[in-house]
Formats: C-alpha cells, sequence, structure tokens
C-alpha cells in the first residue's frame, strides 16, 4: 500500500480551502529535467532534393496521419510534391511522388471540393514563378491536378482557411517578391475565384503566412512574417483584409506560428529571425495588436518553428528546427500564463534541418516532432522523433474566483497510486532522507506545501479529477508524484 512520506502527510482532501497549512524548509536543487522526452530520430529517405516545408493529414484515408513535403529541387532539376504515408506506430511504410515540374516551396492541405478527401495546394517558388497549383485527392493517396492558379511573384508559402464566410475552403498566399499576399476564394466544387491581392500587403517580402482569429471576433485573421518583421492582417467577414497591428523590427522573419502561449484565450504570435538564432514570442492582447514581445535564442539558426502542447499540460509549448547538427530544439511552456518559455532542450534530428511539424504519428495521445533534413551533397531525409511519454498535468477551470477544478494526468502507472501536491508557489523542494522517494526534487516551493490529493493513478495511468477550489487555490500550483518510481509531473498552474 502507498504511504506518503511522513514529512507530506496529509489527510485525503477534495477541497482546497479545508486543507492545513504545512511550511516546509526547501532544499537547494539543480534545475529540473524538461517533462519531455523523445526516442532517437528515424529517418526515412526523400525522393528528391531541397525540402521546403513539411504539414500533415491523412491523405490515404486509413486513418492514420501522413507526412506530406514541398521538394523545391535546383534551376536544372525541378522538385516534386511527397507523400509519406503513416501506420499508425509511428512508422512511414510508402510514399507517392508527384507534381514534377517546379520548385515547391509552401504546401498547405484541404478540401477545395468537399468529396471529404484531403487536397492540396504546393506553391512554386522562383523569382519569376506566380505559379499556385492545386491538387485533387482521390482518397486512396493518389493526387491529380485540380486547379492552376496565378499569385504574386515567388509564393513562398501556402494556407488554407475560409475567408468569407462561406463554409468553403479558400487559399492565402504569402508572396517573397510581389503583391505580398494573394487570396483565392474557394467554390466548393475545386474551382477558385479570381486572384485577390490585400492592399495593405502590397511591398511586404513575404517568408511564411499563417492564421488565428486575433482580435477574437470569429474571423479567421491573416499573420505574414516578411523582412522586417510580422504583419496582422484582420478580415471583415467577406474575404477583405485590412491592417490590424506589426510586431516591428528590423531583423528578417524567416517564420511565424500562431497560438495562445500564454492561456488566456487570446491569439499569440512566434516568428523567428534568419540571421540572429533567435525567436520572438508575440503575446496578443485582442484588441489593438500585442502587448509584449519577448525573445529566446536557439542553438543555431532557425529554419522552422512549431507549436504544439507537447506534455499536456494545457499550455502551447516552441518547438524549432535548427541548422546545426542538433537539429530539433523544444523550449517547454512554463505553465505559469506568462508566456514564458523554459530553458531549450535538444535532439538530433539529421543534417542540416529545414522545417519541422509536430503530429501524434504513433496515436498515443501526444505529439511527436517531424523534421525535414536538407543533407547538402547526399540524399535529403525525413526524420520522426517519437515522443516517450512522461507524467503529465493540466489543471484548469476554477479560477478566478473558485470553483469547479479539472485535473487531467497522463503517463502514471498504471492501477498504481498517485499523489497531488499542491503549494503556493513554485520553487526547488526536495522530499528530505528517510522518506519514501528520498531525494526527489519538486518543481514547487514551500509556501504551503501539502498533499490535496493521493488516489488510483487510472488503470491506464490517466484519469481526470474534478474537485472543489477555493479562491485561496487559485494561483497556486500541482504537481504529480508517482511512488511507484518517484517520478514528477510538470508544474501546472491552477487558472
Amino acid at each position: 500500500m502507498f504511504r506518503l512520506p511522513s514529512i507530506l502527510r496529509h489527510p485525503l482532501c477534495h477541497d482546497f480551502t479545508a486543507l492545513g497549512l504545512l511550511l516546509l524548509a526547501a532544499l537547494p536543487v539543480a534545475a529540473q529535467t524538461p517533462h519531455v522526452q523523445f526516442e532517437p530520430m528515424v529517418s526515412y529517405e526523400a525522393s528528391n532534393s531541397e525540402p521546403r516545408r513539411v504539414a500533415t493529414g491523412d491523405f490515404n484515408n486509413d486513418g492514420h496521419t501522413d507526412i506530406i513535403v514541398a521538394m523545391s529541387g535546383t534551376d536544372s532539376s525541378p522538385g516534386l510534391l511527397t507523400v509519406l504515408f503513416g501506420d499508425g506506430t509511428g512508422a512511414l511504410v510508402d510514399n507517392t511522388d508527384f507534381a514534377n515540374t517546379h520548385q515547391w516551396w509552401g504546401i498547405a492541405s484541404g478540401d477545395f471540393n468537399r468529396d471529404q478527401r484531403r487536397d492540396i495546394v504546393g506553391a512554386a517558388g522562383g523569382n519569376g514563378v506566380t505559379t499556385v497549383n492545386v491538387y485533387a485527392g482521390s482518397g486512396n493517396g493518389n493526387f491529380a491536378p485540380m486547379a492552376s492558379l496565378s499569385a504574386g511573384r515567388f509564393p513562398i508559402a501556402a494556407v488554407v482557411g475560409d475567408w468569407n464566410g462561406d463554409g468553403k475552403d479558400d487559399i492565402g498566399v504569402a508572396n517573397n517578391v510581389t503583391y505580398g499576399v494573394t487570396l483565392f476564394m474557394g467554390n466548393g466544387d475545386g474551382t477558385f475565384g479570381p486572384a485577390s491581392n490585400v492592399p495593405d500587403a502590397a511591398g511586404l517580402l513575404a517568408t511564411d503566412i499563417c492564421t488565428a482569429d486575433f482580435n477574437r471576433d470569429g474571423k479567421t485573421d491573416l499573420a505574414v512574417s516578411h523582412y522586417s518583421g510580422v504583419t496582422v492582417f484582420t478580415n471583415n467577414g467577406g474575404g477583405i483584409f485590412n491592417l490590424y497591428a506589426s510586431t516591428g523590427g528590423s531583423d528578417l522573419k524567416n517564420r511565424v506560428a500562431a497560438g495562445d502561449v500564454n492561456g488566456d484565450g487570446i491569439a499569440d504570435i512566434v516568428t523567428s529571425e534568419q540571421y540572429t538564432n533567435r525567436f520572438i514570442v508575440c503575446l496578443g492582447n485582442g484588441v489593438d495588436g500585442f502587448s509584449s514581445n519577448v525573445p529566446y535564442t536557439a542553438g543555431s539558426g532557425i529554419t522552422g518553428v512549431a507549436l504544439s502542447d507537447l506534455n499536456r499540460d494545457g499550455y502551447v509549448d516552441v518547438c524549432v528546427s535548427t541548422s546545426d547538427s542538433t537539429g530539433a530544439e523544444v523550449f517547454l511552456n512554463s505553465g505559469e500564463g506568462s508566456g514564458a518559455l523554459l530553458p531549450r532542450a535538444e535532439w538530433a534530428a539529421g543534417p542540416q534541418p529545414t522545417a519541422i511539424a509536430t503530429a501524434d504519428m504513433n496515436e498515443d495521445g501526444f505529439d511527436d516532432l517531424l523534421i525535414t533534413c536538407r543533407n547538402l551533397g547526399d540524399t535529403p531525409s525525413i526524420s520522426i522523433l517519437l515522443q516517450v511519454p512522461q507524467l503529465a498535468l493540466a489543471a484548469d477551470g476554477a479560477c478566478p474566483g473558485g470553483g469547479p477544478l479539472r485535473i487531467t494526468w497522463y503517463g502514471a502507472t498504471p492501477s498504481g497510486q498517485i499523489a497531488l501536491i499542491f503549494a503556493a508557489n513554485t520553487g526547488s523542494f526536495v522530499i528530505p532522507q528517510g522518506n519514501p522517494c528520498q531525494g526527489t526534487a519538486l518543481g514547487l516551493g514551500a509556501s504551503q506545501l501539502r498533499v490535496a490529493y493521493r488516489g488510483a493513478s487510472g488503470p491506464r495511468g490517466t484519469r481526470t479529477l474534478t474537485t472543489n477550489a477555493g479562491p485561496s487555490a487559485c494561483g497556486g500550483y500541482l504537481q504529480l508524484l508517482d511512488p511507484s518510481n518517484c517520478t514528477t509531473s510538470n508544474v501546472s498552474k491552477i487558472r
């Protein structure tokens, strides 16, 4: 039978306001290991050279996630689009290549003819090129030409969304030379309306594009990275976009992604710089732009950015591909609701990474890393790093005034016991000698440290607990301890 360490022992209680106060002295300890881990990379050879972008989807309707890569090739040898099919175990088992006609730089997918099969849009780079081609998915992994469109010069990235609110997929293209952003409104039958350039984007030398609802009006907006920052354009609902805000800055931004980094329900932006080894977290205010821009430094030049809640703590983490031999770097969210990130953790991903994406390739409920690698002078590759699930915790729903609190954990010892520990602050408390799990470092401080719950971990080591939290618990922190192996989860702020 599991017994709580005596120094932490406290009667089982579901109401934090009823818990007694227990103050303990914290012992010094080194910083905790980030709660995310990956298996060594497994690489798959690519069919062409110069992989530029990577995206995911189920392209053969088998229920498993597949990967698509845009390959630019060389001036003398055109690139192609390649789809690599996943089998649900984390492996890629087959591939299909098509569109060996252009230097493909951008890739996105949608259902443009509404047949419940994933279609693909490719943006063909090149200074004098304006080609954007759409390919219809057959549902069995094959693709056929659907539409050929013309955007601005050097279409470098593409994104799919419903810009005019008619329920049909539309296309947005970032142009690196002329017109900035070009839109194509889908008719829902595989055809598109005429090209429409965003007037306020004219003159931008765009490098990437993403979507989110930045001003919280229920309409999908656009964020475009370019040579001097990131500019956001808000959607009026009719497919007309207006200038909303800019992050500013003089450094060339090469990638942009959107997500809620600080957990306030407002879309934020993460953008990387071409020459500084930095990415910037820009916290949105939902009204007129961004409240803060915080830089973080990666190990070398950043070639890709992806956002994902890797450790399932309810907060978005930042993943980047870098041009050095390490290749894959993860900056876990601190989970405090401030948008702050923890120091980076690094994994080998292959030679000269060019792009990164995340997806649950082995269907264990945790996202994995996907990295394309240039490998100049040799065969390029796509690397998969499968995540090794760690003990993870998420808590939300009670604050600011207190009330029902939903606590979910993953990765505990199946049908074992767990201890849920509460503290008013973060820190580095170490379980003292003479107790079970002695020497285990917590991410919690000493203030009001106590065991809030102890009980079964669940038959699969996963469980959701709904409890009552009083106002005094808001802003406090929770951490799980699995006494069977003395592992600890991430620290989750009660919010």
